[in-house]
Protein backbone atom coordinates (compact mmCIF):
# COMPACT_ATOMS: atom_id res chain seq x y z
CA UNK A 1 0.00 0.00 0.00
CA UNK A 2 0.78 3.26 -1.11
CA UNK A 3 1.63 6.53 1.46
CA UNK A 4 -0.43 9.39 0.50
CA UNK A 5 3.21 11.22 -0.70
CA UNK A 6 4.34 8.24 -2.66
CA UNK A 7 0.00 8.08 -4.44
CA UNK A 8 0.55 11.65 -5.02
CA UNK A 9 4.32 11.60 -6.89
CA UNK A 10 2.84 8.39 -8.19
CA UNK A 11 0.11 10.89 -9.80
CA UNK A 12 2.11 13.85 -10.84
CA UNK A 13 4.31 11.49 -12.77
CA UNK A 14 1.78 10.29 -14.84
CA UNK A 15 0.35 14.15 -15.62
CA UNK A 16 3.91 15.41 -16.82
CA UNK A 17 4.33 15.97 -20.46
CA UNK A 18 7.05 14.35 -22.01
CA UNK A 19 9.09 16.76 -23.77
CA UNK A 20 9.05 16.82 -27.02
CA UNK A 21 12.29 16.39 -29.06
CA UNK A 22 12.47 19.13 -31.87
CA UNK A 23 13.20 17.61 -35.21
CA UNK A 24 15.87 19.96 -37.26
CA UNK A 25 14.94 19.82 -40.19
CA UNK A 26 17.33 18.50 -43.21
CA UNK A 27 19.93 21.27 -44.24
CA UNK A 28 19.77 21.74 -48.22
CA UNK A 29 23.30 20.06 -49.23
CA UNK A 30 25.41 22.94 -50.83
CA UNK A 31 27.33 21.89 -53.63
CA UNK A 32 31.05 23.64 -54.46
CA UNK A 33 29.48 24.81 -57.08
CA UNK A 34 27.36 27.46 -55.15
CA UNK A 35 30.06 28.95 -54.33
CA UNK A 36 31.78 30.03 -57.34
CA UNK A 37 29.83 33.25 -57.80
CA UNK A 38 31.52 34.96 -54.40
CA UNK A 39 34.79 36.59 -53.85
CA UNK A 40 37.52 35.26 -52.02
CA UNK A 41 37.25 37.47 -49.31
CA UNK A 42 33.30 36.93 -49.07
CA UNK A 43 34.34 32.80 -49.19
CA UNK A 44 36.79 33.76 -46.34
CA UNK A 45 34.39 35.60 -44.06
CA UNK A 46 31.72 32.11 -44.85
CA UNK A 47 34.59 30.33 -43.70
CA UNK A 48 34.74 32.11 -40.67
CA UNK A 49 31.37 31.71 -39.82
CA UNK A 50 31.13 27.96 -40.87
CA UNK A 51 33.89 26.97 -38.14
CA UNK A 52 32.44 28.79 -35.60
CA UNK A 53 29.29 27.52 -36.11
CA UNK A 54 31.01 24.31 -36.31
CA UNK A 55 29.67 23.07 -39.65
CA UNK A 56 32.97 21.09 -40.78
CA UNK A 57 30.99 19.86 -44.10
CA UNK A 58 30.40 23.18 -45.13
CA UNK A 59 33.75 24.97 -43.78
CA UNK A 60 35.17 22.00 -46.41
CA UNK A 61 33.72 22.85 -49.24
CA UNK A 62 34.38 26.84 -48.73
CA UNK A 63 38.19 25.47 -48.46
CA UNK A 64 37.62 23.18 -51.77
CA UNK A 65 36.43 26.32 -53.59
CA UNK A 66 39.37 28.38 -52.35
CA UNK A 67 42.00 26.31 -53.07
CA UNK A 68 40.75 25.63 -56.91
CA UNK A 69 41.16 29.27 -56.89
CA UNK A 70 45.36 29.45 -55.98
Amino acid sequence: MLTDQEEEEKTEAKAEPKAKVKKESPRKSTSSDDYKNYSIEKLNDLLKDAIDKEDYERAAKIRDELSKRN
